[in-house]
């Protein structure tokens, strides 16, 4: 069962323009074929607790599976609309398109949060400064110089040598 609520199907449903039991540009047939790629016979029984349609059985989809297997199935099902937009010379809802994005990266586990733009002003804002890395350095010689000996009395005679030889 996923955890899509009803806000995100509300969304979902006007992106895919579910009115009327379709989805999509969707036949039948294209249908079955979209969800035998990720291994669903969406024409089964099971999907059809809310009638037959395309859409009724989508929505009977978003309720029996996982949110892995339905964040798979909308990922590509928003590229189909992407494409559908692209091919009919429509302009795609970015507003929509971006929420159910963070619907799908939710479902799938994965952030799907754009990286903001920076106006260069921003960007020189940023302090970039290097670590300093002669403080570090002086830490991890101290700490070497204060447990180096305590090693050294537990090695073999013969490591001691070659160790002394290297850090000497």
């Amino acid at each position: 069962m996923s955890s899509l609520t009803d806000i995100d199907k509300r969304y979902l449903e006007k992106l895919f323009r579910m009115g009327g039991g379709y989805v999509l540009d969707f036949t039948d047939l294209t249908f079955g074929e979209f969800f035998k790629c990720h291994k669903v016979d969406i024409h089964e029984l099971k999907y059809q607790t809310f009638g037959t349609s395309k859409a009724k059985k989508l929505r009977a989809f978003w309720l029996l599976e996982p949110d892995r297997l339905v964040g798979e199935v909308l990922s590509e099902m928003l590229n189909s609309y992407e494409a559908d937009c692209e091919l009919n010379d429509r302009v795609p809802d970015e507003r929509l398109l971006e929420r159910a994005r963070g619907i799908v990266g939710r479902l799938t586990c994965r952030s799907t949060v754009p990286q903001a733009s920076m106006t260069e002003t921003e960007f020189l804002a940023l302090e970039l400064a290097a670590p300093n890395i002669v403080q570090h350095r002086r830490v991890g010689q101290a700490a070497t110089a204060r447990h180096l000996p305590r090693a050294q009395a537990q090695l073999p005679p013969q490591t001691q040598y070659f160790s002394n030889s290297t850090h000497g």
